[in-house]
């Protein structure tokens, strides 16, 4: 009982968000909408119109004198709905589907920036947004509307041509359920063939990442050297027969349901004609409802076989649909509050935070203040917190426990469009745009277009000499250029440093640079930082001493906080780490 509720429930809950994709189209898209609804129901009447102008015509024919020119006509009309029909329809179609993706996708991006950033540490997640994005951008959410109003109109259609067929002769309804049934037996077919391939899809995908292995640029210089190529051949061997035999032992199944089938239709449609001709030889029907009739059923029968296929189809693009639509329905936190261009400080009172899926802390009370015109170095081992600390520091994440304020305003209150403006960010996983440098170097703000003079004078503060063309194409996909890792990284900071924000994050920003060019990079991010909150988290302990102030983690929590000098003097985690790396390094401590 308690499974059939639920049951229940979660269709009763799919028929809802089914109507709120439909209210929501229906408001964005009102007028393609509302055309195509009443195209659909028109375009439903032609087989019984043309069925019933042709009993008319048949009825006529024979009388003396007539020539039945009016009823042609309205056939020549009818047909040429019929024929022409198909075509308007695929350019209301095309109108539609582009109104429904456009907004829909506009709705995406909305509601990207309001959803809280930590739903994207959650992997889940990540998956449920790329989802919709792929389903309502000509995906199947527009694939599942489109078809929706053709569903309608088979069903309206079949409903009008069983009604008039009933009236016509009633015992012609049982080839119709003959029919019917079997084509149900199709669309159990194309169910379980939809959960048949949604259970291979682990094993696809298995050979899809050893291909992978075996063919992309990354991975065969490497393979190429350890040797280990038949290693990978041999997996790509193994997935590709497991799917092999998998989808062979399940089409078997379905081919004895689908003679079935088939045998039930013939059998339907030799019945349905057979006792159409039996109705004229026993006068139970005339020669023009005959003829009536078999437009009718060969209408039918094409109208049913399409109507199956089509709710398979539509079944499909349903469970993504559906899926998709809790993108839609994550939380918002309700904000108000703006920051200035400028923030004098940012406090955090007792900070907390926890991955989702996640048992242990990520940081556990953390209270800083950080002001400008100063910098903040943050040093630990890994997985220590620092990384999680600068997406709270600049509000990619909010804390599970804890506040935080910016010149005295709650985090929480802050939009996420003022805070983001406000910050400028260079994480350890940044990406690499292929696109021009000059592009690369813009994208840390849209809306300003510096030209070449401003470009080259913040290149110049920044040290930053590789740069040589602004309109230099990158990526060799592309047929442009690549870069070192170092490079790449230069210009992420470039960009980061194009942005005329209050607040400037670099998370291990030298992992790729030169001892040189690191050193290079801490001067002058101190420099940039003169009238900014400046963060810097690094792993390179001899290169923080310029730090205005020193913050040590340690698995989650703030072990250690002050300048070099001070924390040298305490002789406790910071001391021990710098003096093993200053001997690494030859560094004099």
């Amino acid at each position: 009982m308690n499974d059939n509720g639920m049951e229940v429930r979660k269709k009763d809950s799919h028929i809802r968000m089914i109507l709120h994709l439909v209210r929501m189209i229906y408001k964005d898209c009102r007028t393609s909408f509302l055309v195509l609804l009443l195209v659909t129901v028109v375009t439903s009447l032609l087989p019984v119109m043309t069925a019933r102008i042709w009993q008319a015509v048949l009825e006529k024919v024979s009388l003396p004198g007539y020539r039945g020119s009016g009823l042609f006509l309205c056939l020549a009309v009818i047909g040429g709905l019929s024929l022409s029909g198909s075509y308007f329809r695929e350019v209301l179609d095309t109108v539609f589907r582009h109104s429904m993706s456009k907004s829909m996708q506009k709705r995406i991006h909305e509601k990207a920036g309001r959803i809280p950033m930590e739903c994207y540490e959650d992997a889940s997640l990540n998956d449920l947004i790329e989802r919709a994005g792929d389903t309502f951008f000509y995906g199947e959410a527009v694939g599942f509307m489109v078809e929706s109003f053709y569903i309608m109109q088979l069903t309206f259609s079949i409903l009008f041509s069983g009604i008039l067929v009933w009236g016509y002769e009633p015992v012609l309804i049982v080839p119709f359920l003959m029919i019917m049934g079997a084509k149900v037996i199709v669309f159990k077919n194309d169910k379980k063939r939809s959960e048949m391939e949604t259970a291979l899809e682990p094993f696809k995908r298995g050979q899809e990442v050893y291909k992978g292995y075996l063919t992309k640029r990354d991975s065969i210089k490497e393979m190429r050297v350890m040797g280990n190529a038949e290693f990978f051949l041999d997996k790509w061997k193994g997935a590709a027969l497991t799917t092999g035999k998998k989808e062979e032992e399940n089409l078997r199944k379905l081919a004895v349901s689908g003679f079935v089938s088939d045998l039930i239709e013939q059998a339907a449609v030799v019945t349905a004609y057979l006792l159409c001709v039996t109705s004229v030889f026993r006068e139970r029907i005339s020669i023009a409802q005959f003829g009536a009739l078999i437009v009718l059923l060969q209408q039918f029968f094409q109208d049913s076989m399409t109507l199956m296929r089509m709710i398979g189809d539509v079944h499909v693009c349903l469970i993504q649909v559906v899926k998709s639509l809790a993108y839609l329905g994550l939380p918002e936190g309700e904000r108000h509050e703006t920051l200035g261009k400028a923030v004098d400080n940012i406090v955090l009172e007792d900070v907390s935070f926890r991955y989702p899926g996640m048992e242990r802390m990520a940081l556990q009370d953390i209270s800083l203040t950080l002001r400008k015109g100063q910098v903040l170095a943050v040093v630990g081992e890994n997985g220590s917190g620092k990384s999680t600390l600068s997406k709270i520091i600049s509000g990619l994440i909010k804390p599970v426990d804890g506040g935080i304020s910016y010149d005295g305003v709650c985090g929480d209150e802050i939009t996420f469009s003022s805070l983001y403006r406000n910050s400028s960010v260079v994480l350890q996983d940044f990406t690499k745009y292929k696109m021009t440098i000059r592009e690369n170097i813009q994208l840390g703000d849209t809306e300003r277009k510096a030209t070449d003079e401003e470009l080259l004078g913040l290149l110049s503060e920044m040290e930053i000499t590789f740069i040589s063309d602004f309109d230099s194409p990158l990526g060799i996909e592309y047929g442009g250029g690549d870069l070192s890792g170092g490079e790449w990284q230069q210009l992420a900071i470039a960009r980061a440093g194009y942005k005329q924000s209050a607040v400037m994050i670099l998370d291990e920003p030298t992992s790729a640079l030169d001892p040189l060019n690191e050193a290079q990079l801490f001067y002058t991010f101190a420099r940039m930082c003169r009238d900014k909150i400046g963060v810097i988290i690094s792993h390179r302990l001899s290169l923080c001493s310029f730090a205005d102030h020193i913050a040590v983690m340690n698995e989650g929590r703030l072990a250690e906080y002050g300048t070099h000098e001070q924390l040298m003097e305490q002789n406790g985690q910071y001391a021990g780490m710098y003096r093993k790396q200053a001997d690494l390094y030859g560094v004099v401590s």
